[in-house]
């Protein structure tokens, strides 16, 4: 069954259908838009303090890239002192030996010598050395080559010569000798 309306209010009283239901819609489309502004104000706000604070972690971040940077330069410089002071320390280190083994060569020498023979000079020529001097008599010279072969220092002791001389007004013996250093003595100092 189907069921009539009637509206009995006076004309002026009425109000039109259609302008109510346009007005109802217009009410809620209104309503819609202010929430969805206020829900796009809202996730506009959020992704704005989102972008600042990663702003700031990308600033933070970069200013501890700065610094590690810096870090990473003295640490390169340091390493590079570091290795000059090493080369130096081996090179100092290798002096101190050389210069350890000549003073040991020296003293070798000097306990060869007697108080019949003085010596003008010691000459180092690569593993060899050049001594010459002044002695009283050839058995003075060949003690202190014999002397030098015992040693164990030296091998290969040569007398390269021997002639007389004259050394203010006295004559004696002008000698010159020529010892390689042994492989012992080399290995037990090393360079």
């Amino acid at each position: 069954m189907a069921q009539l309306e009637f509206n009995l209010l006076p004309e002026e009283f009425r109000r039109p259908e259609r302008e109510v239901r346009l007005k109802l819609w217009a009410v809620v489309l209104t309503g819609v838009a202010v929430i969805l502004v206020a829900f796009l104000i809202l996730v506009y706000t959020g992704q704005a303090r989102k972008m600042d604070e990663l702003g700031n972690r990308i600033n933070g971040t970069q200013a501890e890239i700065a610094k590690l940077r810096e870090s990473v330069r003295l640490t390169e410089d340091v390493d590079r002192l570091k290795g000059g002071l090493e080369e130096n320390i081996y090179a100092i280190n290798a002096l101190a030996n050389q210069n350890a083994k000549r003073v040991n060569i020296l003293q070798k020498v000097n306990q060869c010598v007697s108080p019949e023979l003085s010596l003008v000079s010691l000459e180092e020529r690569s593993q060899t050395y050049l001594v010459t001097g002044y002695a009283n008599s050839h058995l003075t010279v060949a003690r202190f080559i014999d002397n030098l072969k015992a040693a164990v220092v030296f091998q290969n002791v040569t007398l390269t010569y021997i002639r007389p001389t004259q050394v203010e007004g006295e004559d004696v013996l002008s000698f010159e000798i020529t010892a390689a250093i042994g492989n012992t003595f080399v290995s037990a100092n090393p360079e």
